[in-house]
């Protein structure tokens, strides 16, 4: 009898993981038209000691679709308080995909760094339209140079999303970079911004400072989604942010794919999020 109840519990293991592979097949494939990939929390604000739930979210303009706890689908998932780096861990298919209980005050910064995927542009029309919206107007002529073709484009992208939760934090608790391949990382806690102060951030690619790199600014309470100014030398920007409540910053950086790889480009998209009091 403990031999049968055995095999059904490794059954039942195995009908497990296969379900949540498909489920992770078919978001991937409901995904490929999505732009922006950020994690948004049940609350920004919170006490020591609050649940927090945080919710992966793949759409546009703060309107998307969740996405579950599905460990083989990035590389880390984690957060930093205080300086310690804690791993998340959850169940395969948790929706919300975290819950945190953070017990000590202080600016929490949440990391996802996923691992990649593949996206085809069949069509030019629809590549060029992509690279417009998200500030590579650039890349057009440098895929005509390279000859490259103009129907099925192939791109592999890479999400490295970042949230900044505010637990009872001070002016002294800052963001900084964590180690993502593209990153956004403000120069103050945004929970502590004077009125009509402006917010400095710097673009990092594998930790170095990204010039020219396009900021969009996403206000969820109004739904505008807007070009905000383009990185210096030094990979900063100064962001003028007009309206309160959650904000999402993205940035795109896209490269040509090593020769005799079998895509055409290859991205790596940064999210911030957190809320303007």
């Amino acid at each position: 009898m403990k031999k049968l109840h055995l095999k059904y519990k490794a059954a039942m293991r195995v009908s497990l993981q296969f379900f949540f592979i498909l489920i992770f097949i078919l978001l991937k494939s409901n995904s490929t038209n999505a732009h922006e990939f950020w994690m948004e929390p049940d609350k920004y604000f919170a006490n020591q000691s609050d649940t927090i739930e945080i919710s992966n979210r793949i759409g546009q303009n703060f309107i998307g679709d969740t996405w579950p706890y599905i460990s083989n689908s990035f590389f880390s998932f984690e957060y930093v308080l205080n300086k310690t780096s804690v791993r998340i861990v959850g169940l395969e298919g948790d929706d919300p995909a975290a819950k945190l209980k953070i017990n000590s005050a202080g600016l929490v910064i949440v990391t996802q760094h996923t691992k990649g995927d593949e996206v085809t542009f069949e069509k030019w029309k629809k590549f060029k339209e992509y690279l417009k919206n998200e500030g590579l107007a650039d890349k057009i002529d440098e895929h005509l140079r390279q000859n490259l073709p103009k129907q099925n484009i192939k791109e592999k992208y890479y999400r490295c999303a970042k949230l900044l939760l505010n637990i009872q934090s001070s002016s002294e608790d800052f963001d900084h970079f964590t180690g993502m391949p593209l990153e956004i990382v403000t120069a103050k806690n945004p929970y502590h911004l004077e009125p009509n102060e402006q917010l400095q951030v710097q673009v990092l690619y594998y930790g170095e400072p990204l010039p020219n790199a396009q900021i969009i600014k996403i206000s969820k309470n109004s739904g505008t989604r807007l070009f905000g100014p383009r990185t210096n030398a030094d990979g900063k920007a100064l962001l003028t942010l007009t309206e309160s409540g959650p904000i999402l910053l993205s940035v795109v950086h896209l490269t040509a794919a090593p020769k005799r790889s079998n895509v055409h480009w290859i991205s790596h998209w940064a999210s911030l999020t957190f809320s303007k009091i």
